[in-house]
């Protein structure tokens, strides 16, 4: 529908048969104040979306730090149930770490204590075999000092070193025996010098029996480093 030349044609003109389509311009004949209300309310929908943007963000930012939060408290309980565990084994196995330290405490003195150890049974073995046939041994006594060397009997003192054989003095002993002659008395003697750990044999005392056994002797030996057992040292190394 058309008016005069001079107003605007509103409705598109059907285009002939054969001629391009042509797009009329179209006119907001709405009145300004209803264009205003609709353009508030579509920058309001904006913010709201906007907003409601912002809140999903940060409720997603929030569960991902709550979930962080979670785990890290679940690897501090399990660190700390870990931790008491330990604890309560540590203190159910005091005890036995107390008495492993008394022992190896025990064992290392021990070993002061017992430096000058000697094999008595296997001196006394050595000492019988030094014996000439017809000789009998009566008595044997060994006297070594204690670790700190006080009360030592042998020549010299028990960390005396003897010159002839150069092994140190920790001790002495005192035999006692008959031989029929003084020859056989003489050849024990020497043959005492020859037993490991003894030195420097030398005759206390003789007397003369009245029987076959001939004579009663005491005699004194050295007693050496070389005696020691040294089976409690082997603990302390």
């Amino acid at each position: 529908m058309s008016t005069s030349d001079d107003t605007t044609d509103l409705l598109p003109v059907a285009p002939s048969v054969g001629s391009p389509l042509v797009r009329q311009p179209r006119v907001n004949l709405l009145p300004g104040r209803v264009r205003d209300v609709r353009a508030v309310r579509g920058r309001r929908r904006g913010a709201l979306l906007l907003v409601l943007l912002a809140v999903v963000l940060v409720g997603a930012g929030y569960a991902v730090l709550v979930a962080a939060q979670q785990t890290a408290d679940a690897e501090l309980r399990e660190r700390l149930d870990t931790r008491d565990a330990l604890l309560v084994e540590q203190r159910a196995h005091a005890d036995v770490a107390g008495i492993l330290d008394d022992a190896r405490l025990v064992d290392a003195r021990l070993g002061e204590l017992l430096v000058d150890d000697v094999a008595a049974a296997d001196l006394v073995a050595a000492v019988r075999d030094a014996l000439p046939d017809g000789s009998t041994l009566t008595g044997i006594s060994l006297s070594v000092p204690g670790a700190d060397g006080a009360g030592t009997s042998a020549p010299g003192g028990a960390s005396a070193e003897l010159d002839a054989s150069g092994e140190t003095a920790i001790g002495i002993v005192e035999i006692s025996g008959t031989g029929r002659t003084q020859t056989e008395i003489r050849a024990f003697s020497e043959a005492l010098g020859e037993v490991t750990g003894l030195r420097v044999p030398y005759l206390v005392s003789a007397r003369a029996l009245d029987d076959a056994r001939g004579n009663a002797f005491t005699m004194r030996a050295t007693l050496t480093e070389a005696a020691r057992t040294e089976r409690f040292q082997e603990d302390v190394r």
